[in-house]
């Protein structure tokens, strides 16, 4: 009796798996039933519909100047399209009579083709993109008409000291071997991107770079970036250099030097670049100009930005000299320079009114006055600065026969003005060019928010305006760096 009852129930459990497949395949089977349905009626409704899609919306616009070229291009359609007919025979991208090559996908959730370029695009160049006629929705029905549309990419010129040969400049790899050739191409408005490495203005000294009406030059790429935003200047290094032998070792063996490494001009802007090896005297260039920068008679302001002035021996303003001009200068670092008599770091000489905001003079040393800066007939802002360790007999931080305008900044030894401090400015490791703030330096939410032309970054591209000594109030520090916490 006992194994009977045992076999029931053996056979009882063995049937579970049997009901249970029997279930799913009921399910499985009203599922199918009910896809089917639906799929009908969608192709029903397909079928009735003869309306043909259009184009609602593209990227980049029509006739848009697109700051990128490293992209894609998109198309959202009236309605969902048959995936089938959206290739890249049906959205084609074009370069004259060139097709670019690119894959394409199509979201049906959002009726939206994307044209992905294989390659970056070139600079200062004319796309045409087009959706033919072939792209149907899910009816059949196709465009009515082709749907064509243009756009240019910026207006932008590369050069790189690594290509084998110079190009156009509109590519990396076709990119401008020298910085020259890439300003005597440009045009008001153009940019100029300037890859890692060291360029000198030609072989003798008295070449400079001299910068164009208009046109902005910027270092600081690998030579790979499709985006300005990409850059890094910290760890690009993009040197320009008056040492025409590469043989300095600080202001020894540069008797061959360039005499003036950088020439302004209206409008123009340099960002990102150390700034070096120039070596001028009186009997070079006269007696007012200097050796790293000079901005003469330009009626335009020029920007000078994220930029380091080093080892520059001029007569007068050994890295930057102003006249009957107004540049604004924005977290650069002025360190090493010397000048034969005034402004090591910054000679204005019949400036009207130079902007100078969140900058760092360090160890600058000039023969008579003014190892920071010197200011004669002159009317500079200075804002958010540090002047520390400079030298010079008269005025070692600040020589200043004008009428400036120097207000929270930190002046060895002091300086009168609205908050304005003195002391030690407590860098990281001032004897290795490490002008970063200790936690405790006293320049920390010591500058102002106020300060004319204030850049939103600092010299490392970190936010400028945070709150450092955690009072709650967001306060820009003092120099070209912006302590993290």
């Amino acid at each position: 009796m006992g194994r009977v009852m045992k076999n029931r129930k053996y056979e009882k459990i063995s049937i579970y798996p049997v009901i249970s497949m029997i279930v799913v395949i009921i399910v499985m089977f009203q599922f199918i039933s009910c896809t089917t349905e639906l799929y009908e009626t969608i192709k029903k409704i397909a079928s009735e519909d003869t309306v043909p899609p259009t184009v609602l919306a593209i990227s980049p616009n029509n006739d848009e100047i697109v700051a990128a070229v490293d992209i894609n291009i998109s198309v959202t359609f009236s309605e969902s399209m048959d995936p089938d007919t959206i290739t890249d025979s049906t959205f084609v991208l074009s370069d004259g009579p060139y097709r670019i090559n690119g894959q394409v996908t199509y979201n049906g959730s959002t009726n939206t083709a994307v044209f992905n370029p294989s390659v970056d695009l070139f600079f200062c160049n004319i796309y045409s993109a087009q959706i033919t006629t072939e792209a149907k929705d899910l009816a059949g029905n196709p465009l009515e008409n082709d749907y064509s549309w243009s756009f240019t990419t910026s207006d932008v010129l590369l050069v790189d000291s690594d290509v084998a040969e110079s190009g156009n400049g509109k590519s990396w790899d076709g990119a401008f071997k020298t910085i020259q050739e890439g300003l005597a191409a440009a045009k008001e408005g153009y940019q100029i991107w300037v890859a890692e490495g060291t360029y000198v203005p030609g072989p003798d000294n008295t070449y400079t770079f001299q910068l164009k009406e208009g046109v902005a030059l910027y270092g600081g790429f690998s030579g790979s970036e499709g985006s300005h935003e990409d850059r890094d200047w910290t760890t690009h290094l993009t040197v320009l250099s008056g040492d025409i032998n590469g043989d300095d070792i600080g202001f020894t063996n540069n008797a061959e030097n360039i005499d003036i490494v950088v020439t302004g001009a209206n409008d123009a802007v340099l960002d990102g670049f150390t700034i070096t090896g120039g070596n001028s005297s009186e009997d070079d260039v006269g007696p007012f100009e200097a050796a790293g920068m000079i901005n003469k008679n330009t009626n335009s302001p020029q920007i000078v930005r994220n930029c380091i002035f080093e080892y520059n021996a001029g007569w007068n303003g050994g890295a930057m000299f102003n006249e009957n001009s107004s540049p604004i200068v924005q977290n650069c670092i002025f360190n090493g320079n010397t000048a034969g008599q005034y402004g090591a770091g910054i000679f204005n000489w019949n400036a009207p009114s130079p902007i100078i905001t969140n900058c760092t003079f360090y160890g600058n040393d000039a023969f008579l006055s003014g190892g920071g800066m010197e200011n004669w007939n002159s009317s500079p802002i200075v804002t958010n600065c540090i002047f520390w360790g400079n030298n010079a007999p008269s005025g070692p931080e600040i020589g200043d026969s004008g009428t400036s305008l120097i207000t929270y900044c930190l002046v060895d030894g002091g300086w009168d003005g609205e908050g304005n401090i003195e002391g030690d400015p407590l860098f990281i490791d001032f004897a290795n060019d490490d002008y970063h703030l200790q936690p405790d330096s006293p320049c920390i939410d010591a500058g102002t928010n106020g300060a004319p032309s204030i850049p939103e970054k600092d010299f490392e591209g970190d936010l400028r305006i945070i709150d450092g000594d955690d009072n709650g109030t967001a306060t820009a520090d003092m120099g070209a760096d912006e302590a993290l916490k």
